[in-house]
């Protein structure tokens, strides 16, 4: 492994589009709950990069990019992934 400065983190989010991209969602950020997400397996292998694991978290509606959730209308949703990696070009 190298350190590289150039390389950056992001905030775990977990996002919900019931209905496409065009309509309300629901986001995690505003929940009050931090996200959980564990890794089963991991390989970064060049042309056998997956993930295998699960997340959980709170996520509350959005009925827009720039509106401010409702945590009236928050939602538990929790599920297992097992998908193959791509590196950005």
């Amino acid at each position: 492994m190298e350190n590289d400065a150039s390389a950056s983190t992001m905030d775990l989010s977990v996002s919900w589009w019931p209905e496409g991209m065009g309509e309300a969602f629901y986001l995690s950020e505003d929940s009050g709950t931090a996200p959980e997400i564990v890794f089963d397996a991991l390989s970064l292998e060049d042309g056998a990069a997956a993930a295998q694991g699960s997340f959980s978290a709170v996520v509350c509606r959005r009925d827009g990019m720039f509106a401010e959730a409702d945590t009236s209308d928050c939602r538990q949703v929790e599920a297992t992934f097992d998908t193959v990696l791509r590196k950005a070009d």
